[in-house]
């Protein structure tokens, strides 16, 4: 019985350790793609940043939206914006009012003008009830969602937002934590195509 037990953690902590090596190299595989897209220098740079947002949306299974900042006339542009789902795609180009934010004002601006990234785990139902009462659709309810900057030197560039819907599950710390390695990789490339 003692062996038995004994062989049964064994296998449990094998196993565990296999799937931990193969989500690292799924990680790994996923950055490379990443720095693949980021560093072709043919494409313009709006083109590539929607190619990042289709990646990222694949991998961690959310809508991405990626805006940059103009600090020179203090406006956040809304530059790529992807969801698999065609029908919750559209649904979010329904409400996009405008693509150009101002510096410091809703998350977006603060974010892009603090440098420090916005994590709600959960919306809280009250709010989600009162998202619905407004008429919002559905399909396009948020339940988690990170604002994250993307920043070189301390000065952010733009911010990469991920939002997971509320029929998903919440983004887990271990997910925060593959966004943020994320955004300050493609945070050199921005960088640099932007010089």
């Amino acid at each position: 019985a003692l062996l038995r037990k004994e062989q049964l953690y064994l296998d449990h902590v094998r196993k565990e350790a296999e799937l931990h090596l193969a989500e690292e190299k799924r990680w790994a595989e996923f950055k490379l793609q990443v720095s693949n897209i980021l560093a072709d220098i043919e494409s313009d740079l709006v083109t590539v940043l929607q190619e990042l947002c289709v990646e990222i949306t694949n991998y961690f299974d959310v809508v991405c939206d990626i805006h940059l900042l103009d600090a020179d006339k203090q406006i956040i542009e809304l530059v790529a914006l992807h969801h698999y789902d065609p029908n919750v795609q559209q649904a979010i180009e329904e409400i996009l009012t405008k693509r150009e934010l101002e510096v410091g004002v809703g998350m977006v601006g603060k974010v892009a003008q603090s440098g420090d990234e916005f994590y709600v785990e959960n919306l809280p139902d009250d709010l989600r009830e009162k998202t619905k009462a407004e008429g919002v659709n559905p399909l396009i309810i948020p339940r988690s969602f990170a604002y994250l900057p993307v920043k070189s030197h301390g000065q952010a560039l733009g911010t990469i937002d991920l939002t997971r819907l509320s029929h998903q599950k919440s983004i887990s710390d271990k997910e925060l934590i593959k966004m943020r390695d994320l955004a300050d990789h493609a945070a050199r490339f921005i960088e640099n195509r932007m010089l």
